[in-house]
């Protein structure tokens, strides 16, 4: 039953801030292939706050098969809707809409459906923040689709130039007939409005074409009919931000530094460069820029095996777009686990502990190695994330959980038990690498408190970093869910449409979200490759073998280059021995060499037992190449001196290798052990004067050679509690790896 209200509207003049729209500076093509030229665009500055409205010619978009299709009751919103870009309206950025049933879209998160007449805007109530094409009271919810009642939205086109369109196709007004059928446009970069209108007979009521900003103080709207009661058909209209005047451009690189003029300039940079586009105009000075890439390809220094495997690194600055995804279906093909699958026990809005992935995953440009599973339908790549409960997020979100992927995120409940005919959550890494998956399996889980269970599978691949959820059954219990990925701080999410914080299900679907024209890597031949298509391939060849890698970035660029890799590795060093010896100064020292090739430089490494790393003492120069014995000596000064030692070879182009671990035992005069206060009563302090050696176990012995106290420390300095011990005279041994010494101690 409706309710009709009497408004009573207070006309104001809104007072507008001189606003203006961001410059954006594009690029055709993205990049420069190897120093090929590219031009650079910049848009004109507008004044986002105003908006100017014109009649232009009607042109409605075709629709494809492809349209979402709205389903919406008499007087509802739908949730949030993805817009496909950024759309810029009076001064704010959005990526999702909601649509109302009475012929408007907001881009509030309001419930405000507008029933049952257009209002007149501008006006402070709710709804505001909208896009009104026939604010009045329609009715989709009558049925009869697809003939009538048809709510469709699409988006078109390609970046920068993309539309969304909305589709209102013979929806009835209330309570039936007098069928509206119209058209609404976003654009893209231009953040124009166009209105096309097929069909708007008047029942009556009072309608309303026009838009208003977030808060209900600024509205511009068509003339007549702004809550009145009017009708139109095969027109179209259009709503501008208006246009700055006087723009004049200046291109300039290094900023500060002028280059050119015009809204675009043709550049042709070898390496990567930033350029700046400052404009004037009657809104002001606004500076925008574009960081340029070059794409290159070195396939590196020639190589040898030794008769082993290795890894091919070439040098690439080829993109990969890591944080831009495309959403496709594919076909419905979930994974087989084993019986080694790894079973995850969850409560109701749980989260997991950290879980290995199997391998490192490119997920918005970071490497991870683990994840973290909601028992809500998601995995996190971040710590500290809460559980989701209970509904799916509309995403992007700033609000934690973020970092994650969700597969069926609403309220799951797998802590009903029934495992394993049930509620059922897995884990397994399957494969070899370069090629391995994981698998994550929710298998028969409850809605809570219980039923309409689902089984989803989402995976994760190693070799392109892609990700896929194969959907065996997602019944819908009213919720909202969400089945999209989101950054890490959640500011940029991707969705499947119709999925984000709404009302949907599905049954044995694939879903496919991979990152965006990902270069296409070659390898050639493939003999002696355990890949030809990635990047870093292993190569094992039987003889000498040019490898020809070839790139292509997908929009017209592509560059070539090879490397040679042979079996047989020519020996960098041939090194007799290497020897070292204790001195009062410190460590010397020595070690020959009957031939060098290719030599730059040695390096003495020390063993440090307290990071577990070796570390590098000193650096002396190598011969290059030489075909005779040489030899070479080096102190290395050091109080504790003993301990274990290697030498490090390294060639010109980067390769090394590690002599044999020479093992240096020293009498350590110079280290010294020392316990105070002495006498002590309460409180001893131990100190050792190097920290090379704070690995220690202090044991104290009584007169009868008894141990009563005894200590380990990873500290040159450690305080010990002798309070226990009777009044007397004690021994104290101190002992390291390389060292030991008695001191006395007296307690009081």
């Amino acid at each position: 039953m409706k309710y009709i209200s009497l408004i009573f509207s207070f006309l104001f003049v809104a007072v507008i801030n001189n606003f203006y729209s961001q410059v954006i500076v594009s690029s055709s093509p993205e990049s420069s292939c190897d120093g090929s030229p590219v031009t650079l665009s910049a848009t004109a500055p507008t004044n986002c706050s105003v908006y100017t409205n014109s009649t232009i010619t009607f042109a409605p978009q075709a629709v494809s098969g492809s349209a979402t299709t709205v389903s919406l009751s008499d007087d509802a919103v739908s949730g949030f809707q993805p817009i496909g870009f950024t759309f810029n309206f009076f001064c704010n950025d959005y990526t999702d809409f909601r649509i109302s049933s009475n012929g408007f879209i907001t881009f509030n998160n309001s419930g405000s459906n507008g029933c049952c007449s257009g209002q007149n805007i501008p006006n402070g109530s709710n709804p505001n923040n909208l896009i009104a094409f026939a604010w009045e009271d329609l009715d989709p919810g009558n049925g009869g689709q697809p003939a009538e009642n048809l709510i469709r939205y699409e988006t078109i086109g390609t970046a920068p130039n993309r539309i969304l369109i909305v589709d209102f196709f013979n929806v009835d007004h209330y309570p039936n007939n007098n069928n509206v059928t119209v058209q609404l446009l976003l654009y893209e970069t231009t953040n124009v409005i166009e209105i096309h209108t097929t069909n708007m007979p008047s029942d009556g009521g009072r309608h309303t074409m026009g838009i208003e900003n977030a808060n209900g103080t600024v509205a511009y709207t068509v003339a007549g009919r702004n809550r009145s009661n009017w009708s139109t058909s095969n027109e179209g209209i259009r709503f501008s931000p208006v246009a700055c005047t006087g723009v004049t451009y200046d291109w300039q690189s290094p900023l500060g530094t002028s280059i050119g003029s015009g809204s675009s300039i043709v550049v042709s940079p070898s390496v990567p460069t930033t350029y700046y586009a400052v404009v004037n105009s009657s809104c002001g000075t606004e500076t925008a820029s574009r960081n340029l890439n070059v794409l290159s390809i070195d396939a590196g220094n020639d190589q040898c095996t030794g008769g082993g495997t290795i890894t091919l690194y070439p040098n690439t600055t080829f993109p990969t777009t890591c944080d831009d995804y495309d959403v496709t279906t594919i076909a419905f093909s979930p994974q087989s686990l084993s019986g080694s699958a790894t079973t995850v026990s969850l409560s109701d809005d749980a989260m997991s502990g950290a879980l290995p992935i199997g391998f490192t995953f490119n997920y918005f440009c970071n490497d991870y190695t683990q994840f973290y599973l909601s028992s809500n339908g998601f995995i996190s790549f971040s710590s500290g994330q809460p559980n989701g409960c209970c509904s799916g997020q509309n995403l992007p979100n700033g609000s934690a959980p973020n970092n994650l992927i969700a597969f069926a995120w609403e309220d799951p409940d797998p802590g009903n038990g029934g495992q394993p005919a049930e509620n059922l959550l897995r884990y397994e890494t399957i494969g070899t690498a370069p090629n391995r998956i994981l698998i994550v399996d929710y298998f028969n889980v409850d809605h809570y408190p219980n039923g309409n269970n689902m089984t989803v599978q989402m995976l994760l691949y190693e070799s392109n970093s892609s990700i896929e959820v194969h959907t065996t059954t997602m019944p819908t219990d009213g919720g909202n869910h969400t089945m999209g990925i989101e950054n890490i701080d959640g500011t940029t999410a991707f969705t499947v449409a119709g999925r984000n914080a709404a009302s949907w299900s599905a049954t044995n679907e694939g879903i496919r979200f991979s990152q965006k024209n990902a270069s296409v890597v070659t390898w050639s031949p493939g003999t002696g490759l355990s890949s030809t298509t990635v990047l870093n391939p292993l190569a094992s060849p039987a003889t000498s073998t040019d490898y020809t890698i070839t790139l292509d970035d997908g929009n017209g660029c592509i560059l070539s280059d090879v490397v040679n890799v042979s079996p047989a590795c020519p020996l960098p060093i041939e090194l007799v021995n290497f020897k070292g010896e204790c001195l009062d100064k410190g460590v010397y020292f020595n070690w020959t060499t009957a031939s060098e090739i290719n030599n730059d430089y040695f390096d003495i490494e020390r063993y440090d037992e307290y990071s577990g790393k070796w570390v590098s003492l000193a650096k002396i120069e190598g011969a290059g190449n030489s075909s005779e014995f040489l030899s070479y000596e080096h102190l290395v000064s050091t109080t504790s001196k003993g301990g274990y030692y290697r030498l490090k070879q390294t060639d010109f182009d980067g390769e090394y290798e590690y002599s044999s671990i020479e093992h240096v035992t020293c009498n350590n005069q110079n280290i010294e052990v020392t316990g105070y206060p002495n006498p002590a009563a309460g409180e001893y302090v131990i100190f050792i004067n190097d920290e090379d050696l704070r690995f220690a176990e202090i044991s104290i012995y009584n007169g009868m050679g008894e141990i009563v106290l005894n200590y380990g420390t990873q500290e040159n300095r450690t305080t010990l509690d002798v309070s226990s011990l009777k009044k007397g005279v004690y021994n104290v041994n101190v002992v390291t790896k390389y060292y030991s010494k008695v001191i006395r101690l007296i307690k009081l």
